[in-house]
């Protein structure tokens, strides 16, 4: 009879695939009241926003209201 274990840690091997990117162009001229950009930011996903900062330069940490601020 086999007796069935549970895999050791090194035995289980990571998924070396990257999360799939999102691309979210995002562009506001300065026609845009603030409040709607504020608006449209929240609505996206803390790992959008991220992307978004890394891009602009800014820094991509902190919580999503972080973001949002410095992104607005």
């Amino acid at each position: 009879m086999t007796r069935l274990t549970k895999p050791n840690k090194r035995d289980v091997k990571k998924s070396t695939n990257p999360p799939a990117s999102t691309t979210v162009a995002i562009s506001f001229d300065e026609t845009v009241p603030p409040e709607v950009v504020v608006a449209t930011l929240g609505k996206l996903t803390y790992r959008e926003l991220q992307g978004i900062a890394k891009e602009s330069g800014l820094k991509a940490s902190g919580t999503k209201a972080d973001l949002i601020a410095r992104l607005a």
